[in-house]
C-alpha cells in the first residue's frame, strides 16, 4: 500500500468524486490519475479557497504522482496551520521519516496547544526514536 493511499483513505471527503481513492478487493486505486485529480482539486480550490479536503487530496495527489516537494507545501499552504502541520507529519510518519514527523507535530501542537491527535503521535513517534537510538 502507497503512502499516498494510507492517508487518502484518512484525509478523503465522501462526495469529492475527483478527488478520491476507490477501495476494490486487491487494495486502493486512485480514482482517474494524479495529474487528473491534480487539476481537479485545484480547480475545486480556485473556486472555494477554503476547500481543506481539496487541498489535501492535492497534496496526496502530488505525493501519489512522486512530487513530494509540492505535497508539502501545499499541507502547508492549509487555512489551519495546525491541520497543515498535523497532515505533513502524517505524510513523513508514512514515509518513515520519523524526525521530519516529530517536527511537524510539534508545529502543530504549538499552533494548537491542545491538539491531541498531534500530541499522541508525537509521543509516539518520540518513542519510537528513543528506541532506534538503543544499543
Amino acid at each position: 500500500m502507497s503512502t499516498s493511499t494510507i492517508l487518502w483513505r484518512r484525509l478523503d471527503v465522501t462526495g469529492h468524486d475527483a478527488c478520491r481513492l476507490i477501495e476494490e478487493p486487491g487494495g486502493w486505486r486512485l480514482e482517474g490519475n494524479a495529474s487528473k485529480a491534480a487539476d481537479a482539486c485545484r480547480q475545486a480550490l480556485q473556486l472555494q479557497p477554503g476547500l481543506e479536503p481539496a487541498r489535501n487530496n492535492l497534496a496526496l495527489a502530488y505525493e501519489a504522482a512522486g512530487d513530494l516537494p509540492s505535497a508539502l507545501a501545499t499541507f502547508a499552504s492549509s487555512t489551519d496551520a495546525a491541520r497543515g502541520a498535523y497532515n505533513k507529519g502524517l505524510l513523513h510518519l508514512a514515509r518513515r521519516e520519523y524526525r521530519d514527523a516529530l517536527q511537524s507535530f510539534d508545529v502543530a501542537r504549538a499552533e494548537r496547544p491542545r491538539f491531541r491527535e498531534a500530541e499522541a503521535i508525537a509521543r509516539q513517534v518520540r518513542a519510537h526514536l528513543r528506541e532506534e537510538n538503543q544499543p
